[in-house]
């Protein structure tokens, strides 16, 4: 499993990540009634932002807030992929990038906290208790035949 100090995923992968998720929980979205009850679809949206920025760079996931934004604006609010511009999908669109953004931040501190804790922990190549490094003598060297 891949730890949380291990660097996120690149934008050439994280990117492509957000579509397809994005793609298909607007069409879970759309298939559950979501034209009707539009906060269906703002949500299941807003935790595949959540869950594609706590992944990947910054840049891909406010591209993919971006995209899931259009996901929405177009199948759920409007009709075969027509953006419109309504307060609802004004209101959507601050929702999912502000989610980008604040889980980007979020997870961007807890590398650094998590990097900072391996970092502490990591045992030293010298002993604190005996600064010197250890001698080797001809003894240690030889070779059991």
């Amino acid at each position: 499993m891949r730890s949380r100090d291990w660097p996120p995923l690149p934008g050439g992968c994280g990117f492509p990540l957000g579509f397809l998720a994005g793609t298909g929980a607007v069409t879970v979205a759309v298939a559950m009634g979501a034209t009707v009850h539009p906060v269906l679809s703002v949500a299941l949206l807003a935790v595949t932002v959540a869950v594609v920025s706590a992944l990947t760079v910054p840049s891909a996931a406010l591209a993919t807030a971006v995209v899931c934004w259009g996901l929405h604006d177009g199948f759920v609010l409007g009709h075969r992929g027509v953006l419109v511009f309504t307060t609802a999908s004004a209101q959507a669109a601050v929702v999912l990038v502000s989610i980008a953004v604040i889980t980007s931040l979020v997870m961007a501190v807890v590398r650094k906290v998590d990097l900072r804790r391996a970092l502490s922990t990591r045992p030293s190549i010298v002993d604190k208790r005996n600064p010197s490094p250890p001698s080797v003598t001809r003894e240690d060297r030889k070779v059991p035949r």
